[in-house]
């Protein structure tokens, strides 16, 4: 789970930093400089596709307490890789901004409403090692993927469909890893965060159960 995150997080950081520093420019190199894109539209409209994506981040929240985080990080990582398939044929800055909304609300699905959800569970007595761990993906990304990007794309940004598609194919492949390993919790095969088997009979009553925000808000112990 630590290898399974810590690359989420390489993805992660792929949205933060490559498409800003890097796929900007290809599209800047196809279309021009001049508005709407020239450099600080498009960094306005990352920003307010971030913004959008963290108000869904909300439901995402939700869907990740009632069906748990493996349904959530699947969909999020198979949209990202249709995403990324979809991106190097925007033909005008309306479906520019869909992509990158997109971009934002996958990542936000398959690593920051997921990860944190499937450590905790199953590292429950060093889940901040463990997330410590798995957050270095963050800045192996932001020294690995610009780079191998800019290769795969070439220096005037006229491979970038090849480049793309690559990290789309990485995206399916994590969403195919993921269906057939990720489990939300140990108890769902029958260990304990140690790995450790299950004894049934001091597990207490209501143990994994959830509380509503009500609940809460009205014994705050």
């Amino acid at each position: 789970y630590i290898g399974h995150s810590f690359i989420s997080y390489m993805f992660l950081s792929f949205v933060l930093v490559t498409i800003s520093n890097e796929i900007f420019k290809d599209f800047q190199a196809r279309f021009g400089t001049a508005a709407p894109w020239d450099d600080s539209t498009m960094l306005l409209a990352n920003t307010i596709c971030a913004i959008f994506s963290a108000i869904v981040g909300i439901f995402l929240g939700q869907w990740v307490d009632r069906k748990g985080a493996k349904q959530v990080l699947i969909t999020g990582f198979f949209a990202g890789g249709i995403n990324y398939m979809v991106f190097p044929f925007v033909s005008n800055f309306a479906l520019f901004c869909v992509c990158l909304a997109i971009a934002h609300t996958a990542m936000l699905a398959f690593c920051q409403m997921t990860t944190h959800s499937l450590v905790t569970h199953w590292f429950n007595k060093k889940k901040g090692l463990a997330l410590g761990l798995a957050a270095i993906g963050i800045p192996a990304a932001n020294a690995v993927f610009p780079l191998l990007y800019r290769a795969l794309s070439g220096s005037d940004g006229a491979n970038m469909q090849t480049a793309l598609w690559f990290f789309g194919i990485l995206h399916f492949a994590m969403a195919v890893v993921s269906i057939f390993w990720v489990k939300n919790s140990p108890a769902e095969v029958g260990l304990t965060p140690d790995n450790l088997p299950v004894d049934t009979e001091n597990v207490s009553a209501g143990q994994d159960r959830s509380y509503k925000f009500s609940e809460v808000a009205r014994t705050p112990k």
